[in-house]
């Protein structure tokens, strides 16, 4: 068995990442306030039998459970900040919110009409996960890993973290007989985030400060042709 929790990096060390530490606050506000019966839950899931735009939004908030909300919340705060490190409190928020918008409407759209519906943040970290990739790939992620039934405090690359949670994905989706589980829509949610943060690299909208992948390559390669 191999699982990976990463937990901690120096992507933001200099000040208090605010937009990282407000999505989750809302996300343990809406846990506590459904938990205590002060809201009612199931009109905020995303539901398939049409087409809700709000449910976009409100369903990344909702948890099944503690263990549900606190492995996302611990994800969140690590992607959140390299995120928010590289691009600014403002983009990051923008992007979470462009990553729940795009997902909830291609999902309602593929399933519109069936029986069911989906909850949770864990698209939007992968969205996250994928944007990082691009934004700021040189990062290292302290990340527990399990292997079989050891437990190992590793310093890993961006870029190998993301290889092997989205391998395991891709595995889960396979044994998912293709269906529209977990995995695929954590799957969605990084193939959003993918296009979104090199869109934005692109236009000129986001500015990851000479970090992201497209300007270390461009600087590799004049180096290596100075060289």
């Amino acid at each position: 068995m191999l699982a990976f929790l990463p937990f901690r990096t120096d992507a933001y060390a200099d000040r208090l990442p605010w937009g990282t530490v407000c999505l989750m606050a809302v996300n343990l506000v809406v846990f506590l306030a459904g938990v205590g019966g002060l809201i009612d839950i199931d009109p905020l899931i995303l539901h398939w039998d049409g087409i809700h735009p709000l449910q976009w939004v409100t369903s990344v908030f909702v948890h099944g459970g503690w263990v549900h909300l606190i492995g996302n919340l611990i994800f969140l705060w690590t992607l959140g900040q390299i995120v928010e490190g590289a691009v600014g409190t403002r983009w990051m928020l923008a992007l979470a919110l462009s990553i729940a918008v795009l997902q909830g409407l291609v999902e309602q759209l593929l399933m519109s009409g069936s029986e069911g519906g989906s909850f949770g943040f864990s698209a939007i970290l992968f969205g996250l996960l994928s944007s990082a990739l691009v934004l700021a790939p040189r990062t290292n992620v302290d990340s527990l890993v399990l292997l079989g039934l050891r437990i190992r405090v590793m310093e890993l690359p961006l870029g190998v973290l993301g290889f092997g949670l989205v391998a395991m994905e891709v595995l889960s989706l396979v044994f998912e007989e293709l269906r529209l589980g977990s995995a695929a829509l954590h799957l969605m949610g990084a193939l959003i985030g993918l296009p979104l943060a090199i869109a934005g690299l692109k236009s000129g909208l986001l500015d990851a400060g000479g970090w992201d992948w497209f300007t270390l390559r461009e600087r590799h390669r004049r180096s290596v042709g100075s060289d």
